[in-house]
C-alpha cells in the first residue's frame, strides 16, 4: 500500500513521510482537521513538526514501511492504530485520494464527492476524527 501511495501521489525521493501527509491531506475531503505538534526524528535530531490526525496516521504508516523494508523487528500491535489495521486505513484513504483525484481532474463534481464520503468514511471513525471537521461540497459542516 505505500509503493501504492508513492505511485498515486508521486512522492519524491526524499521526505516522502512529510510529502505523503502533505498530499493526502490535500486530496482527501475538505476538512478543517486541528493540528498538534509533536518532537520527531529528523536526520538525528529532534525537531518540532505540525499536522493532523490524518498526517500524524501518513507518517506513522510510512514509519512502519521503513522498517519493514529495512528488517526490523515489528510487533503484532505495530500493524494497528487505534485498534483497526494500517493496511484498512491506507486503503480506505486511498479511496479518498483517489475520488480526490477524480474531483481534481473534473471528473466527479465536487457533490458527487460528498455523498460518496459519506457513505464510505470508515477511515474518519477510525481515526477518531470528529465529523463536524469536514467541509460539505456547499462550504459547510455536514
Amino acid at each position: 500500500m505505500a509503493t501504492a501511495f508513492e505511485i498515486l501521489l508521486d512522492l519524491p525521493e526524499k521526505g516522502k513521510a512529510r510529502e505523503m501527509s502533505e498530499r493526502v491531506n490535500n486530496l482527501i475531503s475538505p476538512h478543517n482537521l486541528p493540528t498538534s505538534t509533536r518532537q520527531v526524528m529528523i536526520f538525528g535530531h529532534l525537531k518540532p513538526v505540525t499536522d493532523n490526525v490524518v498526517g500524524w496516521w501518513c507518517r506513522e504508516f510510512y514509519e512502519l514501511r521503513s522498517r519493514i523494508v529495512h528488517g526490523d523487528e515489528i510487533k503484532t500491535r505495530d500493524y494497528y492504530t487505534n485498534g483497526i489495521q494500517h493496511l484498512k486505513l491506507a486503503l480506505y484513504l486511498f479511496c479518498d485520494c483517489v475520488q480526490g483525484l477524480l474531483v481534481k481532474w473534473e471528473i466527479v463534481n465536487p457533490y458527487d464527492r460528498s455523498h460518496l464520503f459519506w457513505l464510505g468514511q470508515q477511515w474518519v471513525d477510525a481515526l477518531k476524527i470528529d465529523h463536524d471537521d469536514f467541509i460539505s461540497s456547499q462550504g459547510e459542516t455536514p
